[in-house]
């Protein structure tokens, strides 16, 4: 008797404990050799409930295709509660695809993207949160992430005037609120999409021959600065915290932003590299930047090395943001 025939005649609850062991990819795999182990796999709660779907970080194979796959395959029902989307070469409309698919769910998310991938998903959570409090403010059912990736330019045209009078130099934490306020919009939401979410790891993700270059510049450092602050904000919003309070009080946002800090400058670490080290954007940055080089700090230090995610597998989504421009 083959050995698949052997593991069929074990209990599901069993295979169901194995399968703890095995990585996004082994799956994959096995569920593949079979339609048994597909059900296994793929049509029970055991095999994912709360278990992170965390994809390969820097794996050029996670693409949009892979991202829909898991939708279609793990129902919106089962606990997934950690998802990681590290250095993916995802669109901005596989990662609301993921988001919508597990965000009732999620209690822990790490974001490292590129500048340029934040950027656009910033301005996608943007629209999202305007949407939600403008519903909430005329008692309607809130939206889901999937309902807005579908009508994007709707979304955007009804808080159009929102959007047009953000402040453009405002990058702090209360920029969110003051929008809200002046719009007499809530500054909470009654029924969050990440009802759950507990701990958000954002980061910018800078390729090593840009910090390794002279082409660092002042403008892209802040950039990415604004860019996590942003992705921040939106997300203690979604998360159902008040923004009306600083997002870093220690007294104020219920989620851990992982923050940590450059030794020399006092600055928050909020980029890596692609191994995973932070990379100070800050202030001794900036003035290294100004002779045309850059301070990159040379591993994690013991404190941030206290996270450190399983190897496992993610998603992307593709950019509706930059063809609404």
């Amino acid at each position: 008797m083959s050995l698949p025939c052997r593991l069929q005649m074990l209990e599901k609850e069993v295979l169901h404990d194995l399968l703890q062991f095995l990585n996004l990819d082994d799956r994959i795999h096995l569920g593949a050799t079979s339609r048994f182990f597909k059900q296994v796999i793929f049509d029970a709660n055991a095999p994912w409930s709360g278990q992170s779907l965390l994809f390969p970080p820097n794996d050029n194979r996670i693409s949009d295709s892979v991202a829909t796959y898991f939708m279609k395959s793990i129902p919106r029902s089962f606990a997934v509660t950690k998802l990681q989307l590290v250095g993916l070469p995802l669109t901005d409309t596989a990662i609301l695809g993921l988001l919508d698919r597990f965000a009732h769910a999620l209690e822990h998310i790490e974001l490292i993207l590129s500048p340029h991938q934040l950027s656009n998903l910033c301005d996608h959570l943007e629209a999202f949160s305007y949407n939600l409090a403008l519903l909430q403010s005329q008692n309607g059912i809130p939206h889901l992430f999937g309902e807005y990736a579908n009508e994007v330019h709707e979304a955007k045209q009804r808080v159009a005037t929102i959007l047009e009078a953000k402040e453009t130099t405002a990058s702090d934490e209360y920029s969110l609120s003051r929008l809200l306020s002046r719009f007499g919009l809530p500054t909470e939401l009654d029924d969050p999409p990440f009802e759950r979410l507990a701990i958000a790891n954002i980061r910018c993700q800078v390729q090593d021959s840009l910090i390794k270059s002279d082409r660092v510049r002042r403008s892209d450092l802040e950039s990415m600065n604004m860019a996590v602050t942003r992705a921040r904000s939106f997300v203690a919003y979604l998360a159902g915290h008040d923004v009306g309070w600083a997002i870093n009080r220690a007294s104020g946002c219920k989620i851990d932003f992982r923050q940590f800090k450059c030794e020399k400058c006092g600055s928050e670490y909020l980029a890596v590299d692609a191994n995973g080290s932070p990379i100070c954007t800050g202030a001794c940055a900036i003035d290294l930047t100004m002779n045309r080089h850059v301070k990159r700090k040379s591993a994690l230090d013991d404190t941030f090395a206290l996270y450190e995610p399983d190897s496992k597998h993610h998603h992307s989504v593709p950019s509706s943001s930059s063809s609404s421009r």
